[in-house]
C-alpha cells in the first residue's frame, strides 16, 4: 500500500471475476431448469398421445385435413416479374408507373427466320419468299372468337400492320415483293436501307439481323433475322394473349417438325414476349406432377426400410416408416393449406419443398425412435415414449425451431418467390413438428405394442413363436452403435488426429473463401425455370448463338421520361435536349442508334416550317444557349397538329410518347437503345449509372426517370449479395439465441456457431465450382442450409452436454456419438435419398436444388459428424450444467446404461 494504492483495489479484479462466475452459474442453473420443464412438458404430450394412440391420430388427421381445405383458395403464380424481382425497388416502381401512364407500343410475337442449312446466309430471295408464305399463314390464324392478326395488330400511321423485320422493307406485301423480281444482290441493296419505307423509322440492324456481315454500309449476309408480329391491346390483353396462344399451339406442338418440313430454305423458332416465359413456367408446375408422384413413391419406399431392421418380420418397422412419411405429408398438407388460406400463392418452387420437408421430418423420426430404443425395456411402452422425449425431445424441438427460424429469416427477402417458399416451408415445418410430438408418438406406441405381442410387420394379424424379449433385444442396432463408438474413439484418441482434422477442414474453408471472393458471380436466367424440352429454350439458344445474348439483354429500349414539367418553356426544352444528348453518352447506351425522340423530330419540323402557320409564328420561337425552340401558347397547338394530322405522318409514330392532360403535355418520353450486355456485372453497372444519371436531373427536371424492362432483374443482381448476407445474419442470430437457451454454455454455442460459419463459407466457395451463380434460387438454398446443417451439429452438441460432467471430454464425446451419431447418420442418408428424385426433374431448377442440397448434406454432415466431435473433445467445456434427462434435471446424474443403450 506504500505506493498510494487505494485500499481494496487488489481485490477488485477477483471480486469482478467472482461476480461474473456467479452470473454464469445462475445462467446455467436457470437454463437447466427451463430445459427440464420443457422436456417434462414434451414428455407429457408424448405420454398422453401414446396412451390414446387411435384417438390422437384421428384428431391429428382431422385437423390436417381441415387445414388442408385452405388449398381450395390455391392461387397459382407464374408471372416472372411478380416472383423474381423486388416489388418495391425503384426499377419496379418506375416500370409500373410507365405501364400505367403510357400506352403500350405493342408486344411482339417473334419468329426467328434461320437458314435451313444452319449458319448459312438467309438473306436470299427464296428464303424471303418462304418467309412471306409463313407470314400469310400466321395472318390467317384466328382465335376461337374469330379474331385474326389484322384485327389485333399495332398499326403504323398509314394504317398498315406494324410487322418488324425484312418484310417491312416491302411494306409486308408479298405481291409488291414478287413484282420487283429481285436478284439476291438486289435484295441485299434493298435491305441495306437505313430506314423503313412505311413510316421512315430507322433500321436498327443489330436488332433485326443476327451475326450479319457488311461491306461498307451494305449488307452482305446474315444467317438469321427476326420477323415480329406486333399486337396492340385495344381489344384487351386477354384477347391478344388468346391469339398468341393459338399461334403457339399451331407451330409449337408434336406436329411442329412436320410443319417445318414444308420450308426448303428456312428454319423457324417462335417466341411470344407476352406469354411464352409465363406459360412455360406454368407447364413446369403441371408437367412435373407425375415426377412428384414418382418421387413420393421413392420416398415412401425409402422410409419403409429406414427406421427398423429392413429384413426381419417383427423388428422391421416398415409400416412405421411409411407412417413417418405420411406424418410429414399431412404436416405439409396442413402447412400448405394454412399458407393458401392467408393468400400465399403457389409457385413451381413449392413442388420442391415436400422432398426437403420429408428429409427433415424423417430425421426427427430417427432421433425419436433411436431415443425410444435406448430407454429401459422393463418399463411400459407409454413410459418408454415419455422417457424418449425426455432424452431427445428438447433436441428435436431445438432443431425444428432453428429450421423454422431459418425459413422465417429467409421470408424477409425482397423477392416474392423466396418469401412464398420460405413461409410455406415454415408453416409446414411447424405443423409437422406438432404431428411428430403427437401422431408419430402414437404410431410408435402402436408399433411397439405390435412388436411386444410378436406380431409381424405389415401383416400385423399374424403372430410369430419368438418371445417378445428376444425380439426386443435382437437386431443390428448394437452393431451400428459399436461402429459409431469405434469411429468416435478413432477421431478423439490423440491430438495428432484432432489437429489433422481441424487443420484439414480449416484449409478447405480457406480455399473455399478464396474461391468465393475471386469467382462468385451473380446471374439469373429465367429460362432455367422452364422445362428442358421447351421451345423458349430453343429460341434463346439461337439468339445466344447469333446475337451473343437472349431477348433479356438484346437491343433493349430505354425510356427516359419527363414528368410534370412545363414542356412549352424553352428553358425546359433545352434541358430536355441536354438530357437526351447526355443519355447517349452513357456507357450502357448505343450512341450509334438514333434516339426515338418526339421532341427532336418535332423541333426540327417546327424550325423547318417557321412562319408558315399561325402556331409557328416567328415570335413564338426562343433561343436558349444557341438552340431555338418553339415555346409559348403555340407550342401545344402545333404539337397536337403534328401528332394527329394524317398529312403529317412523321409525327404519328410518336403518339404514344406524349401524354396530354387538359390540352397540355403532362408527361413525355424519349427512347434510346441499350448496348447488348450479357454479363451481370455490366448490367449492374448500367443500372447504377442510369439511376445516377436521372437522379442528377432532379434539380432542373424534377420527376425525370429512366427505365428499361430488364432493369428489374439487374436490380436483383445488384442486391442479392446484401440480401443473402442479411438473411443469413438473421439466421445466425436466431440459431445462436436458440442455442444459448438450449445448450446454455457459451463455449458450446461458440463452437456450434463456428462450425456453421465454416459450413457456410464452404458452400459459398463451392457455388462457382458447380457453376451456380448467386441469385434468388441459391439464396433460398443458402438460407435453408443454415437450418439444415445446424441440425447435425446441434444434436451432437446437445448429447455431449447431456453426458455426466465427471467424465472426460473424450468419453463424453464417445457417449454422445453412441447416443445420437447413428440417428444423425441415418437422417443424413435418408435426406440424401429423399432428394434424389429432384435430379430427375424436367427443369433445371430442380437439378439446381438437387446439386445444392447434396452439397449442403455433404459439407454439413462432414462438419457435424467429424469436426464437431473433434472440437468438443479438444476444447469443449470441462463440466456441463445442462441435463438432458428428467432425473438429471432433478439433481440425479444420468445412468450410463440409459445413456448408451
Amino acid at each position: 500500500m506504500g505506493a498510494g494504492v487505494p485500499a481494496g483495489q487488489f481485490s477488485a479484479a477477483p471480486t469482478a471475476a467472482m461476480g461474473g462466475m456467479h452470473t454464469f452459474r445462475c445462467w446455467l442453473e436457470s437454463t437447466a431448469r427451463l430445459h427440464g420443464r420443457v422436456s417434462q412438458g414434451l414428455s407429457l404430450v408424448a405420454f398422453f398421445s401414446a396412451r390414446r394412440p387411435c384417438a390422437t391420430v384421428s384428431v391429428c388427421l382431422a385437423l390436417s385435413l381441415l387445414s388442408g381445405l385452405g388449398l381450395l383458395r390455391l392461387r397459382l403464380e407464374v408471372k416472372a416479374t411478380n416472383l423474381w424481382v423486388d416489388q418495391d425497388s425503384d426499377a419496379m416502381l418506375n416500370r409500373k408507373w410507365i405501364e400505367a401512364n403510357f400506352a403500350s407500343g405493342g408486344m411482339p410475337t417473334v419468329f426467328l427466320i434461320e437458314a435451313k442449312n444452319r449458319g448459312h446466309n438467309v438473306l436470299t430471295v427464296d428464303a424471303v419468299s418462304e418467309a412471306f408464305e409463313l407470314f400469310e399463314e400466321v395472318r390467317s390464324i384466328k382465335t376461337e372468337d374469330g379474331l385474326a392478326y389484322e384485327d389485333l395488330c399495332y398499326r403504323t400511321p398509314s394504317g398498315v400492320c406494324n410487322t418488324h423485320g425484312v418484310l417491312s422493307f416491302f411494306e409486308n406485301n408479298a405481291t409488291l415483293f414478287q413484282s420487283q423480281s429481285l436478284t439476291d444482290s438486289q435484295l441485299l441493296t434493298v435491305l441495306s436501307s437505313p430506314t423503313y419505307p412505311l413510316d421512315g423509322a430507322p433500321v436498327v440492324r443489330s436488332s433485326v439481323f443476327g451475326a450479319f456481315q457488311v461491306s461498307g454500309s451494305e449488307l452482305v449476309s446474315a444467317p438469321v433475322w427476326r420477323m415480329g408480329f406486333v399486337l396492340s391491346q385495344h381489344l384487351g390483353k386477354d384477347t391478344t394473349l388468346q391469339w398468341e396462344k393459338t399461334v403457339i399451339d399451331e407451330y409449337v406442338s408434336s406436329s411442329y417438325e412436320h410443319v417445318e418440313q414444308k420450308w426448303d430454305h428456312i428454319h423457324v423458332e417462335l417466341f411470344s414476349a407476352a406469354r411464352s416465359v409465363d406459360d412455360e413456367l406454368a407447364r413446369v408446375v403441371g408437367g412435373d406432377l407425375s415426377f412428384v408422384s414418382l418421387g413420393f413413391v421413392f420416398l415412401v419406399t425409402t422410409a419403409a426400410f429406414a427406421l427398423g431392421h429392413p429384413l426381419r418380420c417383427v423388428q422391421g418397422r416398415r409400416v412405421l416408416g411409411i407412417s413417418s412419411f405420411f406424418v410429414v405429408v399431412f404436416g405439409t398438407l396442413g402447412g400448405y393449406g394454412l399458407a393458401s388460406a392467408v393468400g400465399i400463392p403457389f409457385t413451381s418452387l413449392q413442388l420442391i419443398l415436400p422432398f426437403i420437408l420429408v428429409g427433415i421430418g424423417v430425421d426427427n423420426a430417427f432421433v425419436i425412435v433411436g431415443a425410444f430404443d435406448r430407454t429401459a425395456k422393463s418399463k411400459s411402452i407409454e413410459e418408454r415414449i415419455r422417457d424418449a422425449m425426455m432424452l431427445e425431445g428438447m433436441s428435436v424441438t431445438m432443431t425444428s425451431a432453428t429450421d423454422v427460424l431459418a425459413f422465417l429469416c429467409g421470408a424477409t427477402s425482397s423477392y416474392p418467390a423466396v418469401v412464398y417458399f420460405c413461409l410455406c416451408a415454415a408453416s409446414s415445418l411447424m405443423y409437422t413438428y406438432v404431428l411428430q410430438l403427437t401422431a408419430f408418438c402414437s404410431l410408435l406406441a402402436l408399433d411397439a405394442h405390435r412388436q411386444q405381442s410378436s406380431r409381424m410387420d405389415v401383416v400385423c394379424c399374424v403372430r410369430t413363436n419368438r418371445t417378445p424379449g428376444a425380439l426386443l433385444e435382437d437386431g443390428d442396432e448394437p452393431f451400428a452403435v459399436r461402429v459409431m463408438e469405434m469411429y468416435a474413439r478413432a477421431i478423439t484418441r490423440n491430438w495428432l488426429v484432432k489437429l489433422a482434422v481441424v487443420s484439414g477442414i480449416l484449409a478447405l474453408g480457406g480455399a473455399c473463401l478464396w474461391q468465393a471472393l475471386e469467382n462468385m458471380d451473380t446471374a439469373f436466367d429465367i429460362s432455367d425455370l422452364s422445362p428442358d424440352s421447351s421451345y423458349v429454350r430453343d429460341y434463346f439458344a439461337v439468339e445466344e448463338k447469333y446475337w451473343g445474348a437472349d431477348t433479356s439483354a438484346l437491343n433493349i429500349p430505354v425510356h427516359v421520361v419527363f414528368r410534370d414539367v412545363d414542356e412549352s418553356d424553352a428553358v425546359v426544352q433545352r434541358e430536355m435536349r441536354r438530357t437526351e444528348d447526355e443519355a447517349l453518352q452513357l456507357r450502357a447506351i448505343d450512341s450509334a442508334v438514333a434516339p426515338h425522340s418526339w421532341h427532336r423530330s418535332f423541333t426540327e419540323w417546327a424550325l423547318a416550317n417557321e412562319g408558315t402557320r399561325a402556331d409557328l409564328a416567328t415570335d413564338q420561337f426562343q433561343s436558349v444557349e444557341g438552340h431555338r425552340f418553339l415555346a409559348g401558347p403555340g407550342f401545344y397547338t402545333a404539337l397536337s397538329s403534328w401528332l394527329d394530322d394524317d398529312d403529317l405522318s412523321l409525327g404519328q409514330r410518336f403518339r404514344n410518347d406524349v401524354v396530354f392532360e387538359d390540352g397540355e403535355v403532362r408527361h413525355s418520353r424519349i427512347v434510346v437503345i441499350q448496348v447488348t450486355m450479357s454479363e451481370s456485372r455490366m448490367q449492374v453497372e448500367a443500372l447504377t449509372e442510369a439511376e445516377a444519371f436521372y437522379r442528377g436531373k432532379q434539380a432542373v427536371l424534377p420527376g425525370t426517370i429512366a427505365h428499361a424492362h430488364p432493369w428489374v432483374f439487374y436490380d436483383q443482381y445488384r442486391n442479392i449479395l446484401s440480401e443473402t448476407f442479411w438473411a443469413t445474419l438473421m439466421c445466425f442470430i436466431a440459431v445462436s439465441v436458440v442455442s444459448l437457451f438450449v445448450l446454455s454454455h457459451p463455449l458450446v454455442v461458440l463452437i456450434v456457431s463456428g462450425v456453421i460459419t465454416l459450413v457456410y463459407i464452404d458452400l459459398l466457395g463451392c457455388l462457382p465450382l458447380i457453376g451456380q451463380p448467386l441469385n434468388s434460387i441459391s439464396m433460398i438454398n443458402l438460407v435453408m442450409a443454415v437450418g439444415l446443417v445446424v441440425d447435425y451439429s446441434m444434436h451432437v452438441a446437445h448429447s455431449f452436454m447431456a453426458q455426466h460432467p465427471q467424465l472426460s471430454r473424450d468419453e463424453r464425446v464417445v457417449l454422445a456419438m453412441k447416443s445420437i451419431g447413428v440417428s444423425v447418420s441415418k437422417g443424413l442418408l435418408s435426406t440424401l435419398v429423399g432428394v434424389l428424385p429432384l435430379s430427375l426433374g424436367s427443369s433445371k431448377i430442380f437439378r439446381v436444388f438437387f446439386n445444392m442440397l447434396v452439397l449442403i448434406l455433404a459439407v454439413g454432415g462432414t462438419h457435424g459428424l467429424l469436426l464437431m466431435p473433434v472440437l468438443l473433445s479438444a476444447v469443449g467445456p470441462s463440466a456441463t450444467a445442462v441435463p438432458g434427462r428428467a432425473e438429471a434435471a432433478a439433481g440425479e446424474p444420468p445412468r450410463q446404461a440409459e445413456a448408451t443403450g
